[in-house]
Order: C-alpha cells, then structure tokens, then sequence
C-alpha cells in the first residue's frame, strides 16, 4: 500500500517538522535512539494520514506500545506504518523499552507536530491557489 500524492506530501512535511523538532529539541540524544524515535514517529504519521485521523482525543486512546502495536496488526503487511514500526520490532528489548517508555506522552507530542504539518501544509495549499 502506498499514499496518495496528497498524503505523501503532508507525510514529508511532517518528517521535516520533526527532524526539526529533533535538531532544537532532542540533540543530546544518542543517534541510534535518534533513528527509532524517527521510526515511531514516520510509523504512527502514516498511520495518522492514512485513517485521517483528525482529533488528539483518538491518537490519545493508545494507552501504551501494544496498542499500537495491536492496530497496526489489522492493517496489510505492507502499510507504511507497518513498514516504518519493522526499525522498532527489531530493536533490543532494552532499547525498544527506551524508546516507547513514554509512548503515551510521546504520541502526544508526535500528534503535535502532525497537526503543524496539516496547518502548514493547508496555508501553503491556500497561498497556492491565491496566486
């Protein structure tokens, strides 16, 4: 499964947002803890993008990591969250545990910048068809 051009855009978005986020935010990270961060996040904004889910209320409800591990079990092996979460299942389980320790919260946050990407990316589309 692949996204559309609309939602690959507003996916690319969301990663520059978050490598942003990550060089003022999150530079004292270690890289290999860096790059499955990266992981979770590009896993949970295809999945996020591919069921327009559109509301913090609902991200809110994954209560821990087999949550969201449970959802991306219903989906295709080959859906991009599914596809992104692999980085985290091949993880250590000490470093896994590092990783999704605050998920809850995390996915929060990853929400966030998500929902920076959808407002940039709809008054770029607005800016677009004004000129």
């Amino acid at each position: 499964m692949n996204l559309n051009n609309e939602q690959q855009e507003l996916f690319e978005l969301g990663v520059e947002l978050y490598e942003l986020h990550e060089r003022q935010e999150l530079n004292n990270t270690p890289p290999f803890f860096a790059e499955a961060r990266k992981q979770l996040y590009k896993s949970f904004v295809a999945l996020v993008i591919s069921l327009d889910i559109s509301n913090e209320e609902e991200v809110a409800r994954f209560e821990g990591i087999k949550d969201y591990e449970e959802l991306l079990n219903t989906f295709p092996k080959d859906h991009p969250s599914r596809e992104y979460y692999k980085g985290i299942l091949n993880l250590t389980p000490t470093v896994k545990a590092c990783v999704t320790c605050d998920f809850k919260i995390t996915m929060v946050h990853f929400f966030r910048l998500l929902n920076e990407a959808i407002q940039s990316n709809q008054a770029n589309m607005v800016s677009g068809n004004n000129e």
